[in-house]
């Protein structure tokens, strides 16, 4: 099976946060993990931001982008993606970036998983959560 990993759930699987060992558990599930490659920017953002606000150390910082890279088995190119994400942006008055991870799981018949709440019940509210699952669900 296959699962597109948002970078919500990236982050879990290197910071210590809550639903952090539910994230782990994905890495080793045995599932091939994908995900639209700007997963690698936005959460190189968020270790910037955690290195910034001194909860983690430069070399942390690295590592974690690292693992992320690692965990993922494939990179989606946005330019496959980009349009279909642009459009469902509009649809849900949302950012576009995030619905770049949905555009991969509709694109591939496949799950998106999130714990992004407000994202999820956006999706569900435009009749598209059989391809979204909370981390938590």
């Amino acid at each position: 099976m296959t699962l597109v990993i948002d970078a919500s759930v990236a982050c879990k699987w290197v910071l210590a946060e809550s639903e952090s060992e539910q994230a782990r558990r994905l890495i080793e599930s045995g599932e091939l993990l994908i995900a639209p490659v700007i997963i690698l920017a936005e959460t190189a953002n968020v270790f910037r931001r955690c290195l910034g606000l001194g909860e983690i150390k430069e070399i942390q910082a690295y590592d974690a982008l690292a693992g992320v890279r690692a965990a993922i088995d494939y990179l989606e190119p946005l330019n496959m993606l980009i349009d279909t994400a642009f459009d469902l942006s509009i649809r849900m008055n949302h950012p576009v970036y995030d619905c770049l991870y949905l555009a991969l799981a509709q694109q591939r018949a496949c799950t998106m998983i999130t714990a992004d709440r407000k994202f999820a019940n956006r999706a569900k509210a435009l009749k598209l959560g059989q391809f979204v699952r909370l981390l938590t669900a």
